[in-house]
């Protein structure tokens, strides 16, 4: 209810400022020009209409977005989209267990339980194959007494290879697992943590392919911040990286359709955009 107000509020504030810029100018303008001086009913319905016409495009939900990094040929597309389609490096946020079973340990609403489920599509030893194939050399933070299995450091990644046509995955540990709930955990340094591995990684290993992240913490992670700001956090992070040293050319931060109701991508272009 709370958002439905402030998106009230902010599309007639959109219409009553667009009213008053008309009348500022044309106002002051109709005592040296007579007819453009606004008068009558028709003229105040016009002013209406115009407004009612630009705080609709402010305010209409957009589905996409593109920024212009400063100072680089790089741009980041916001949009809405499924990132286990099309083309692309892609980055899989996982536990520090690198778990390979849905169900108790990984939800299969997770994009990790996606990436099980839509890409891997094998048993669990194969699975743990390829994992340790992508870890070799890597250490591991413990070994857990209770999983049996290594833990994993934040922001360690595991690159996938061909899982898909001129796909590539690569797994990035995001968040820890309480072994009692088994339910997954990130705070704000894991994410920041996390967010300079994928542009490291992503400058690695882009090879020229357009560079696919979906919004870090913003699923079952539990961050606890909202996934306006997680955007802003994971727009801030490539930007500054690109800037340093290019990443890739076109990066897309991908946006499930659920999580879309809970951001505004038109604050988001007006807020980054140059």
């Amino acid at each position: 209810m709370k958002k439905v107000w402030i998106k009230a509020r902010k599309f007639f504030g959109d219409m009553t400022a667009t009213c008053g810029l008309l009348w500022l100018i044309l106002g002051p303008l109709g005592a040296w020009v007579p007819w453009a001086k606004p008068s009558g009913i028709g003229a105040y319905a016009a002013f209406i209409f115009a407004g009612l016409a630009v705080a609709l495009w402010r305010n209409w939900t957009k589905k996409s977005v593109k920024i212009t990094i400063p100072e680089t040929d790089s741009d980041i597309t916001v949009e809405v989209g499924d990132i286990f389609k099309d083309e692309g490096l892609k980055f899989i946020p996982v536990n520090e267990y690198f778990d390979c079973e849905i169900g108790d340990k990984v939800s299969e609403k997770s994009l990790h339980g996606q990436f099980i489920k839509r890409i891997m599509k094998m048993d669990n030893s194969e699975w743990w194959q390829v994992i340790k194939k992508g870890l070799d050399g890597v250490d591991p933070v413990q070994s857990d007494e209770v999983t049996e299995r290594n833990r994993y450091r934040i922001g360690t990644t595991v690159r996938i290879k061909n899982r898909g046509p001129e796909q590539e995955y690569m797994l990035v540990v995001l968040s820890r697992t309480d072994t009692v709930t088994w339910k997954a955990k990130a705070d704000l340094t894991d994410i920041c943590t996390c967010a300079r591995s994928i542009c490291d990684a992503a400058r690695e290993y882009n090879q020229g392919r357009r560079v696919d992240i979906p919004i870090i913490g913003s699923g079952l992670s539990n961050t606890g911040i909202p996934i306006q700001r997680l955007l802003d956090i994971l727009i801030l992070f490539v930007m500054y990286y690109t800037q340093k040293k290019k990443i890739a050319k076109h990066l897309r931060i991908v946006v499930s359709e659920e999580a879309l109701e809970r951001l505004d991508l038109q604050e988001t272009k007006r807020r980054w955009e140059p």
